[in-house]
């Protein structure tokens, strides 16, 4: 079809940028590279994996490398997931990363959101497996402290969410939920920050949520 496919090359300050690409005559340019970024809440700064928190951009990669072969030349084995696992999210990523830790050996899985079962964007499919394979789900929670004890997540704090009259959700400092944990995954969805590669495709604008405007 004459496809020129150039390699060793990517969207920076350095490299190639919007700008130069309509200098050099493109009469348009689509921008395919996602949100590659995981969304991460100040209260996980500073938390690693060998501490029990995870990312889904950190914990699916790792999932799908040990089963499905061929896929890379490594051989890498399952995450050792174990005790009792929190996934915050409500999304497809969220339900496929619980079912993911029953497979890797989590003992209880919870499934935690902000909203209501009415708000989950999962398509039914994957939130029915996930209740199939016996993950809990608990609504109305948003999450607010990390506990970490000798270098382990050893518990998560939430405190309550309602829906005012006007449609807007708020948080209740007063209704505090502490659940035991072992893993914590965020599955809180995705950014795009990279300074570099926003420089590169100026003139767009982005957001407050990093996205295109």
């Amino acid at each position: 079809l004459g496809v020129k496919i150039i390699r060793g090359s990517g969207l920076s300050a350095e490299g190639l940028t919007l700008s130069a690409l309509k200098e050099d005559d493109y009469k348009a340019v689509f921008i395919g590279i996602g949100l590659p970024e995981p969304k991460r809440e100040s209260i996980f700064e500073g938390l690693e994996m060998d501490q029990g928190f995870y990312t889904s951009k950190d914990f699916l990669p790792l999932v799908a490398m040990a089963s499905k072969p061929g896929m890379c030349a490594c051989r890498s084995p399952l995450p050792s997931v174990h005790g009792t696992v929190i996934v915050l999210g409500a999304g497809d990523t969220a339900f496929d990363c619980a079912t993911s830790a029953l497979r890797c050996g989590a003992r209880r899985v919870f499934v935690v959101f902000r909203k209501g079962f009415t708000n989950v964007r999962a398509v039914p499919e994957e939130m029915e497996l996930a209740k199939e394979e016996k993950c809990e789900f608990l609504p109305f929670l948003a999450p607010q402290k990390v506990v970490v004890k000798r270098g382990k997540i050893v518990a998560m704090e939430f405190v309550r969410t309602e829906q005012d009259a006007d449609g807007n959700w708020k948080e209740d400092q007063d209704q505090v939920v502490r659940l035991k944990a072992d893993i914590v995954i965020s599955a809180f969805g995705s950014v795009f920050n990279d300074p570099k590669v926003k420089e590169a495709l100026s003139p767009i604008k982005f957001n407050k949520w990093g996205l295109p405007e």
